[in-house]
């Protein structure tokens, strides 16, 4: 049989080979303390899924997944080793300080030639993002400009040596202009009320983040690593129609492009609400989309996602809410069902987009029970 790895490539270029399981389990796995043993654990923690195997508990995520016969997709979230990076440059020139709040609150500030810059965030998502007047793009483009992009060989080397086919070392990078906007630099409000008041400035920056990303998709280009991941959250509430044919389409087909001339192969994050983008996506170049979410989780059924992604490759598909009590675990199987026979070789099965810790992961052999059942057509 192939290997996890070899069964990837095969489905990228388009071959017929049995279907991968691919589950993202990290959330669930640190949510449940399935790290620490069962003797160490705090008697008062109650866990969010009951049905955990008590085998499980001291595992690593590289054992947990070789219990559930799945396949490894991030080797940064599964095994702690990372390929790409963002760092500042030797002798950069801005400061930073921060502090804690008493609601726990972190509160960065960036102080600049050009400008003074503050974010806030709170268990770990922003609260307040940096760009709050048009005046604060230029201190953002100085910090900007005093990064660089990185790619750890060491760690592409180690990945590929821990992963032993049981995925291939792939990972995501910085978001494109619009996104990294959205959602690190101005947020969605802001953004759209630059976009319309401060049109020629906004876009001017987002063309200045563009010439930073031409160093890093050199290094991209040249780096080893097969499949890359656009990790850029699309959700139709954040990005409608006419932004992602504006801003998002003609950028990401350029840098596709890059990526297929060099031989390699890529994918986008969509999740969430996608009805009003899924027509769009056939006008992308993307060998696939991760996350797609249908219904219930989503508003798109698997038989819309089948039409608007065409002969893109399906990464996940299964909602994640199909994994909790509330709902019955024949719909699991339906779902799973449905999504083998539209998809068969485009499809890298998996939970879109992840196993939350209140998921219970005593539902995967709904998955694997018609896994085996079916074959790819």
């Amino acid at each position: 049989m192939l290997s996890f790895r070899e069964r990837i490539l095969k489905i990228f270029a388009g071959e017929r080979v049995e279907i991968v399981w691919q589950p993202r389990i990290r959330f669930w796995y640190m949510g449940n303390n399935v790290q620490v043993p069962l003797a160490r654990q705090e008697k008062s923690f109650i866990r969010p899924d009951p049905t955990i195997p008590a085998s499980f508990f001291g595992m690593d995520l590289l054992e947990v997944h070789d219990a559930l016969g799945a396949s490894i997709r991030y080797c940064a979230e599964s095994l702690g080793i990372g390929m790409f990076s963002t760092s500042n440059k030797k002798g950069f020139t801005y400061k930073t300080s921060g502090h804690v709040e008493k609601d726990g609150t972190q509160v960065t500030v960036f102080e600049t030639p050009v400008g003074r810059l503050t974010e806030k965030h709170k268990n770990g998502y922003p609260v307040e993002h940096p760009v709050k007047n048009v005046e604060d793009l230029e201190a953002m483009k100085y910090i900007i400009s005093e990064q660089e992009f990185g790619f750890n060989i060491h760690g592409f080397n180690l990945a590929e040596e821990v992963l032993e086919g049981r995925g291939i070392a792939q990972g995501y990078y910085r978001r494109s202009p619009f996104m990294s906007c959205v959602l690190s630099y101005l947020g969605f409000e802001t953004m759209v009320l630059f976009l319309r008041r401060h049109k020629q400035k906004t876009e001017e920056f987002m063309r200045f983040i563009g010439e930073w990303d031409d160093k890093m998709y050199d290094i991209l280009v040249d780096c080893p690593v097969k499949v890359l991941n656009f990790g850029e959250n699309i959700d139709a509430n954040l990005v409608p129609p006419r932004y992602y044919k504006d801003y998002c389409i003609p950028y990401y087909n350029r840098r596709i492009k890059q990526l297929h001339d060099a031989g390699k192969y890529c994918h986008i994050h969509m999740d969430g609400s996608l009805k009003d983008l899924l027509p769009l996506v056939k006008d992308t170049h993307f060998d696939g989309v991760e996350a797609a979410t249908p219904e219930p989780q989503g508003d798109v059924t698997v038989d819309e996602m089948k039409e608007g992604l065409g002969d893109k490759v399906l990464l996940d598909g299964i909602p994640a809410t199909l994994f909790m009590k509330e709902f019955p675990e024949g719909k699991i199987e339906d779902t799973t069902r449905r999504l083998i026979e539209l998809f068969g070789s485009r499809l890298i099965l998996g939970v879109s987009d992840e196993l939350p810790p209140n998921g219970q992961i005593g539902r995967f052999k709904n998955v694997s029970k018609v896994v085996e059942q079916m074959k790819p057509h």
